[in-house]
């Protein structure tokens, strides 16, 4: 038997049809709306996770904050902005690598109540939202 290593186009999945004959491979179109929706249940279980682990006062704040945040629907670039009592805490910007934090709402709280500074902020929010990050290619900017 042949081994055949097909690369999938970015974008699309594989479906493989048995038949009589063999095996036929197509590509089918990945939804956006089905990327993000399964990407949200991935996140919101990893929040879980999180405020499950020990954590210092200052993870517990933002962990707290985010609490219960919900996505708005994706924008034109994709990207998707969460928010709590009407108000944005985050933003993933997938088209600018970036995943933009409320300075209201958290790094002012970060700085006065924990006393810590942008690098420390920096590095606390990129491991609490490592995984919103898309694994840490989307770069934490407040």
């Amino acid at each position: 038997m042949e081994t055949i290593q097909i690369e999938c186009p970015e974008g699309k999945k594989i479906i493989e049809t048995l038949t009589d004959n063999g095996v036929i491979i197509t590509f089918e179109d990945i939804k956006p709306n089905e990327v993000i929706d399964n990407k949200i249940k991935e996140l919101e279980k990893q929040i879980e996770e999180l405020k499950n682990q020990k954590q210092t006062p200052a993870e517990k704040f933002v962990l707290d904050t985010i609490k219960g945040a919900g996505p708005s629907k994706p924008d034109c670039n994709g990207n998707v902005a969460w928010y709590k009592d009407g108000e944005w805490l985050y933003i993933q910007d997938f088209k600018n690598g970036a995943i933009w934090v409320s300075y209201k709402y958290i790094v002012s709280g970060l700085k006065m109540h924990y006393g810590l500074n942008n690098g420390e902020i920096q590095q606390l929010l990129t491991k609490l939202l490592h995984k919103y990050t898309n694994n840490g290619q989307l770069k934490i900017v407040f």
